[in-house]
């Protein structure tokens, strides 16, 4: 592990330009945030340097654009250049602008190395997002050969530029099926770069090389695991971390701090990848529930014996007007689409 330098000698500008501060303040975890508060009670004089650094660092924002390195060494040429002109004043005043240049070789060396600062921040911190469309599905390749497939309605990121040798982590909302690339070759001396962590806002999974479901909706979250093993870090303090294994589905309601386990068939829960769905008994209900998340229709029940019904069989996902037809036609119910919105009713007899 890389030893961390001499916080207590830390200016303002330091603490923004330290790796470790950063992740701290833009990626808060249970590791940083425990070091943090107890180098603070241990270094009470820095707290005010500490306050005014996180204040500063929460409030950067940077334009993905910064010059090539044949303007930066013709800026660079320019203004040594204008510094050189400088330096050769008139006798009389050799003194005065002597002190002036050094001032100027000052302040052009501080914007130096604050750039140096501000591009390495943005380096480590800057993510490519990926959304997707009601009814969409891509398809995601990470820098590490890791594949994900996004479901509809969801958003992805992760960080532009992949470090080897830091933790791989992506940031979720939604649902995604992840095949993780396995990188480790000795389960006995794990690095930080082999580990790969997805996160959501109640929770975090992190892996080796697996692959699984993350489903993140209206307040719960569900994790599949398909092969391998995954751990799930709730952000919660009071629930302790879980582990998987292959065919197990866990779901968690943050609002109401309740967690469910239980098993399932894999192929079956992860058949959208193909744009299906696998009906073995679904509920009216559930399916309503999938149809609203996948499409963004509401769902409006004229009749709620109807959501009682069940469906046996493979839905289709390509359009929606085909799947009202089946449904109709399987259940005798009658489906009436008014824009967003979808009605279902019974049969007048």
């Amino acid at each position: 592990m890389k030893k961390k330098p001499n916080y207590a000698s830390f200016t303002i500008n330091d603490f923004i330009c330290d790796e470790y501060f950063q992740d701290w303040i833009l990626h808060p975890d249970e590791e940083n945030e425990a070091f943090w508060n107890s180098w603070m009670s241990e270094n009470p004089r820095q707290k005010e340097t500490i306050k005014r650094a996180k204040d500063l660092l929460s409030d950067i924002r940077f334009k993905e654009h910064f010059p090539d390195d044949e303007r930066v060494r013709k800026a660079l040429a320019e203004n040594l250049r204008m510094l050189d002109k400088a330096s050769m004043p008139q006798q009389a005043e050799v003194r005065r602008m002597r002190f002036k240049n050094w001032v100027a070789a000052a302040v052009f060396i501080g914007v130096l190395i604050l750039g140096y600062g501000s591009f390495n921040f943005w380096r480590n911190h800057a993510r490519i997002t990926v959304s997707t469309a009601y009814g969409e599905i891509k398809t995601i390749h990470l820098p590490d050969s890791s594949l994900i497939t996004l479901n509809a309605h969801s958003t992805l990121s992760y960080p532009r530029y992949w470090n080897s040798k830091r933790i791989r982590q992506v940031w979720l909302n939604g649902e995604a099926f992840f095949e993780v690339k396995h990188l480790n070759k000795n389960i006995a001396h794990i690095v930080a770069g082999e580990h790969f962590i997805v996160h959501t806002k109640s929770l975090n999974v992190a892996v080796l090389g697996t692959s699984f479901d993350v489903n993140v909706n209206a307040g719960i979250t569900k994790v599949m695991l398909k092969t391998g093993s995954v751990e799930i870090k709730f952000n919660k303090a009071n629930q302790e971390n879980i582990r998987l294994k292959p065919g197990d589905l866990v779901a968690y309601n943050a609002p109401e701090n309740k967690l469910i386990k239980t098993t399932t068939d894999a192929d079956v829960y992860i058949a959208w990848i193909d744009r299906k769905l696998i009906l073995n008994g679904a509920s009216v209900k559930e399916i309503a529930q999938y149809l609203h998340q996948f499409y963004g229709y509401t769902i409006i029940m004229k009749d709620p014996s109807i959501e009682n019904k069940s469906m046996e069989g493979i839905l289709e996902l390509d359009t929606l007007p085909n799947i009202l037809f089946v449904m109709s036609t399987a259940l005798n119910i009658k489906i009436v689409q008014q824009g967003d919105t979808l009605i279902f009713e019974k049969n007048r007899e």
